[in-house]
């Protein structure tokens, strides 16, 4: 018939990638921030799931995990419903960094300080006060001489390379003295032959008496 033409419709139909994705890496301590991102180019948004029943829409992710254990992430496209590669996390415990402090006197009147740390059996110990002293090990003990502030740090490492630490403020509120002299003389004349720190009343050495 005339007048009548056919019409034909072209329907344009969307062509989506499969996700693929990275990380920075794929073996971290608990509290350690990861960064995982899409590798190609995604005309969709994503859904991650992060393999502890949390999900995200950023573009790329930044994560801490707060438990260790095992984690497989992968990226899903919202409209295309396809499913990325999935990357297993191993998330390693981190040690307590923490640790406790206690006063007692020794012989009757020397004050000495005990710190020892909360998580036991670690592989390294680094204990630093701000008067220049340091020491290794589970605990450690010290006698503050001077009245002030003092900042004790410990800094805990475990066979994964986690780390953990904290530091506490102790503060001397007393001057104290060991009453050592500072200079001996072993001639054999009878004076200033022994070395003798006052508060140790049973020990002495070649210097003074």
């Amino acid at each position: 018939p005339v007048g009548i033409q056919n019409k034909t419709e072209v329907v344009k139909q969307d062509v989506f990638e499969t996700p693929f994705i990275k990380s920075n890496s794929t073996v971290i301590c608990v509290g350690v921030e990861l960064d995982v991102a899409l590798a190609n180019n995604v005309n969709e948004k994503v859904i991650w799931s992060l393999g502890n029943g949390e999900t995200s829409t950023d573009k790329n992710l930044t994560i801490a995990y707060l438990e260790p254990g095992k984690y497989e992430i992968y990226a899903t496209g919202v409209k295309s419903g396809l499913k990325s590669n999935f990357i297993e996390i191993t998330v390693n415990p981190k040690p307590e960094g923490t640790f406790s402090v206690t006063e007692k006197l020794e012989n009757g009147s020397i004050p000495v300080v005990y710190f020892k740390a909360a998580s036991l059996g670690e592989k390294n110990y680094q204990w630093t006060i701000n008067d220049g002293t340091s020491s290794s090990g589970e605990n450690f003990s010290h006698t503050f001489t001077k009245e002030r502030d003092y900042e004790v740090a410990l800094l805990v490492s475990n066979k994964y390379g986690c780390i953990g630490s904290s530091h506490q403020l102790f503060t001397q509120e007393t001057e104290f003295n060991l009453l050592a002299p500072n200079t001996f003389s072993p001639n054999g004349d009878g004076i200033n032959d022994f070395w003798k720190i006052r508060q140790f009343a049973a020990e002495s050495f070649a210097g003074y008496e």
